[in-house]
């Protein structure tokens, strides 16, 4: 019993410390619908409207065209990222030069090494 009582205390102790995806992602900036839709069942916009729209859309309200995927991400992991961090106008790119102010000045949001593109980052 006296094992059960801890386990559930970690839990819950783990269940209280917010998650965190980096400083940009914090406050209003991010909402957990941006990334995670409860089973990828949206089958409309936030509006009643539909279809929902397969591409980064304000406010979270897009899904993929695959799912349902792991953790209720709207899409596979690396495809969920990059669909907002390359080439997008509002978040920093981290496959390509980012052209994007990073949330605390200077920073280039990480890298990958994709070659071809002619970028700092290449291997």
């Amino acid at each position: 019993m006296k094992k059960l009582t801890l386990a559930i205390t970690m839990v819950a102790i783990i269940a209280a410390v917010p998650a965190f995806a980096g400083e940009w992602h914090a406050g209003a900036t991010n909402v957990c619908t941006d990334c995670h839709t409860m089973h990828f069942s949206m089958q409309h916009n936030w509006d009643g409207t539909s279809p929902v729209a397969t591409t980064p859309q304000a406010g979270g309200n897009w899904l993929g065209d695959s799912g349902p995927n792991e953790r209720l991400l709207k899409l596979p992991a690396n495809e969920l990222c990059l669909s907002c961090h390359d080439g997008q106008s509002f978040a920093p790119d981290v496959v390509g030069v980012n052209a994007n102010a990073a949330p605390t000045g200077g920073r280039s949001a990480g890298a990958l090494n994709e070659t071809g593109l002619g970028t700092q980052y290449e291997t």
